[in-house]
C-alpha cells in the first residue's frame, strides 16, 4: 500500500508491525495482543469483570532524568503564557434533556468514540504541562514519546488508540489525511450541513446534534479553548465521517491516534502567547490509562461537561417563554423547540441535516415573550433606586444646614455670656464644612430665637 498523506500535506510513512521491547516491569503475555480491550485500563468496562486485569499492548518507560534545554525552555514558555482550561465532555443529562442522547449516540459511536467523550474526567495542571514541554511525535516512525510522573514513555500512536479505548484494527486502512471524496467535497458538505455557507463560525450548521458534537470534539480532542466556535478542518471531517460511514467503510474511519499526536505536538510547538490549552483531559485519561498516581496533582479548577448553563452561555440553546423547554439557536433569526419532532438526525437523508422539514420558531418573539413573561426580581428598581438617592442627598444637606446653623447659635450665645462677663467678643468660628464648600441658602433663624449678628 502507498505512504498516506499526512495532515497538512505532510507524508505518514506506514509502519510495520515490531513493537518496542517491553520492560521487565511490564512485560506482556504471548496472549495479550490478541485480547487487547478497547477501553482503557482504570475506566467502567461492562463487558470485563471488576476483579479481572484488562490486558493490553505493553509500554515501554524509564526513568526520565533531567529535561533538556529545549524542554525546559518550551516548559517555561506554557507556563508563563498559556491558560489551562478543563476539558469539557459529553453531559448525558443535558442531551436527556435536549432529547438529542439517541442522535450524537449514534453518531458517535460509529467512529467509537461516544464511551470515551461521556467519561468525563478532570484536568491536571502539572501534568498537562509537562506532558506537552516533553512531547514528541515522529511520523515517519510512528512513534511519541513524552515524560509523566518522572517516567519517560515511548509508544506507537495505535498503543496511544488502545490506551484511550479507541478502535485501532486496520489502523492502516484509516484515513489520517482528512481527505473528503468527491461525490461528496468539503464545500458542498459545508453546504449540506449548515445551508449557505458564509462564515468559519460552527454556529452555521443547523442541526443541534452536530452542533454539540462539534463543541465537545473542539473541548477535547482538538481542545483549543478561545477558537471552539471556528470551524477547524478535522472536527468537521469527522462530523462528515460520522454522517457517511453506513456500512464500516473504512475510507471514512479517521485515524484518531495520529490526528491526535499531531494535535498535541502543534498545541506543545505552539509560539503563540496568552493562548489557552483546553486537551488536558485526554492526558489525564492517558495518565490513568498507564496507571499513574494523581492524588498530588494540581486540580484545574471549572466545569468539566457541556451541561444547559454551559450550552445557554455558549448560545447555542435557550428557555421558552414558559420556563418549561429549550430551543435551539440556529444560524439568523430562528431556532427550533427541542426534542426535535420531525428531522431527527438519519445519516442516510440529508434533508434532516438542514432541518428542511422541522417547524421553526422566530427566535426575537421567542425572547419577546421570554422578558414579558419574566417574573419581578427582587429589590427596588433602578428609577426607585435613583428617587431614594435623591432624597436621601437632600435630607444630608438640611442635616448639614441645621449642624452649622447649631454651631452659629452655640457660639452666638456663648459671647453674649462672656461680654455680660467684661470680655471681648471673639469672632464667629468657622462652618464645619470651611470655606471648601460653597455656602448654600440656609435658614439662619428659628421660630422663638434672636438672630445672631
Amino acid at each position: 500500500m502507498a505512504p498516506k498523506k499526512g495532515l497538512f500535506g505532510k507524508k505518514r510513512k506506514e509502519r510495520k508491525e515490531p513493537t518496542p521491547e517491553p520492560s521487565s516491569s511490564s512485560a506482556r503475555s504471548s496472549s495479550s495482543s490478541q485480547t487487547r480491550s478497547q477501553t482503557p485500563p482504570n475506566f467502567q468496562d461492562q463487558s470485563v469483570p471488576p476483579d479481572q486485569p484488562i490486558q493490553q499492548t505493553a509500554v515501554n518507560f524509564t526513568v526520565a532524568g533531567h529535561l533538556t534545554i529545549d524542554q525546559r525552555d518550551r516548559l517555561t514558555f506554557l507556563e508563563n503564557n498559556r491558560e489551562i482550561i478543563p476539558s469539557r465532555w459529553i453531559d448525558t443529562e443535558a442531551l436527556n434533556d435536549l432529547g438529542l442522547t439517541e442522535q450524537v449516540q449514534l453518531l458517535t459511536q460509529r467512529l467509537g468514540l461516544w464511551d470515551f467523550l461521556c467519561d468525563a474526567v478532570p484536568t491536571y495542571r502539572d501534568l498537562t504541562l509537562l506532558f506537552l514541554a516533553t512531547f514528541e511525535h515522529n511520523r515517519e516512525t510512528d512513534i511519541a514519546t513524552f515524560i509523566m510522573r518522572n517516567r519517560r514513555y515511548t509508544i506507537y500512536t495505535r498503543q496511544l488508540m488502545e490506551l484511550l479505548g479507541f478502535p485501532s484494527n486496520n489502523e492502516n486502512e484509516m484515513d489520517d489525511s482528512c481527505t473528503f471524496r468527491r461525490d461528496l467535497n468539503q464545500d458542498a458538505f459545508k453546504r449540506a450541513i449548515c445551508g449557505a455557507w458564509t462564515t468559519l463560525k460552527a454556529s452555521q450548521i443547523k442541526h443541534p446534534a452536530l452542533r454539540y458534537i462539534q463543541r465537545v470534539l473542539a473541548h477535547t480532542l482538538f481542545g483549543r479553548g478561545e477558537t471552539q466556535c471556528n470551524f477547524y478542518k478535522p472536527e468537521l471531517f469527522y462530523l462528515y465521517c460520522m454522517l457517511r460511514r453506513n456500512a464500516g467503510e473504512m475510507q471514512f474511519m479517521p485515524h484518531i491516534g495520529d490526528h491526535l499526536a499531531k494535535h498535541f505536538q502543534h498545541v506543545a510547538s505552539s509560539t503563540k502567547a496568552n493562548g489557552v490549552i483546553s486537551c488536558g483531559g485526554i492526558i489525564t485519561k492517558l495518565a490513568s490509562a498507564l496507571r499513574l498516581n494523581l492524588n498530588e496533582v494540581q486540580l484545574v479548577p471549572g466545569n468539566i461537561t457541556l451541561d444547559i448553563p454551559t450550552l445557554m452561555h455558549m448560545l447555542l440553546i435557550g428557555r421558552t417563554h414558559d420556563g418549561e423547554g429549550y430551543y435551539s439557536k440556529g444560524p439568523g433569526p430562528v431556532g427550533y423547540a427541542l426534542p426535535l419532532t420531525v428531522d431527527v438526525i438519519n445519516p442516510l437523508a440529508r434533508s434532516t441535516w438542514l432541518l428542511q422539514n422541522e417547524p421553526t420558531i422566530d427566535l426575537e418573539e421567542a425572547q419577546e415573550q421570554q422578558q414579558d413573561n419574566q417574573p419581578p426580581q427582587g429589590g427596588p428598581s433602578n428609577q426607585e433606586l435613583m428617587d431614594f438617592m435623591v432624597q436621601q442627598f437632600a435630607s444630608l444637606n438640611q442635616r448639614m444646614d441645621l449642624i452649622e446653623d447649631d454651631a452659629q447659635m452655640a457660639h452666638y450665645y456663648a459671647n453674649m455670656a462672656f461680654t455680660q462677663q467684661g470680655g471681648e467678643p471673639s469672632e464667629r468660628p468657622p462652618t464645619p464644612h470651611g470655606e471648601q464648600r460653597r455656602r448654600r441658602t440656609r435658614r439662619t433663624t428659628r421660630q422663638g430665637d434672636n438672630p445672631p449678628p
